[in-house]
C-alpha cells in the first residue's frame, strides 16, 4: 500500500467515525471547556450540541451537530424547567433564527441553578439536556489537583521507543 492511498484510507476511516452513530462521547466537563460561540453552555442531546444562554429577558438556545456545524431551528421548539432558589419557572423556547431558539420569562437564579430542556424538533422524538449555567465559569477554569507531569514515577516513561510501524 503507497502512502496517498494510506492516507485516503485513514482519513475515510476517522471521517467515518466522526460522522458515524458511533460518536466519540463528549461529557459535560468536556464541553464546558470548549468556547461556546454564544458564551453560554453547552450540553449533547442526541444528534445536537445545545448551547444554552441566560439573557435579561429569559433564555436563548442554538443548535449544532457534534463538529459544531449550526443546525436549522425552524419549526422546533424547547420546555424549559429552571431550579434556582426551591422555586420553578417554566419558559417556553420557540425558533427565531437560523439555528437559534428564544424564549421570554423570569426566572430565579442561583449557583445551584439547574435547567432541563426539552428539545422538539418535527418528526423528531423529544431531546433533554441538563444545564448548570452559572457553574459553567467555575468548571472551565478547575484545578482538580493531578500533576500530569513526566517527572512523577507513574508518568515516567522513555520517549526512546521507535514508533513507526
Amino acid at each position: 500500500m503507497n502512502l496517498k492511498t494510506l492516507l485516503i484510507t485513514l482519513s475515510t476511516t476517522l471521517t467515518a467515525l466522526l460522522f458515524s452513530g458511533v460518536s466519540v462521547a463528549h461529557d459535560d466537563n468536556w464541553l464546558d471547556q470548549q468556547k461556546a460561540p454564544h458564551d453560554g453552555q453547552l450540553r449533547m442531546a442526541g444528534q445536537y450540541h445545545i448551547e444554552l444562554v441566560l439573557t435579561d429577558k429569559g433564555m436563548d438556545a442554538y443548535l449544532t451537530d457534534h463538529a459544531f456545524v449550526a443546525q436549522p431551528s425552524q419549526g422546533g421548539s424547547a420546555a424549559v424547567t429552571v431550579l434556582a432558589n426551591k422555586k420553578v419557572s417554566q419558559l417556553k423556547l420557540t425558533a427565531s433564527g437560523d439555528n437559534q431558539l428564544t424564549g421570554t420569562g423570569s426566572y430565579e437564579r442561583s449557583a445551584d441553578m439547574q435547567v432541563v430542556v426539552v428539545l422538539n424538533m418535527p418528526g423528531q422524538s423529544p431531546l433533554q439536556a441538563k444545564f448548570t449555567p452559572l457553574r459553567k465559569a467555575a468548571a472551565s477554569g478547575h484545578d482538580h489537583g493531578d500533576d500530569h507531569s513526566h517527572e512523577k514515577a507513574e508518568h515516567s516513561h522513555d520517549h526512546t521507543d521507535d514508533h513507526q510501524h
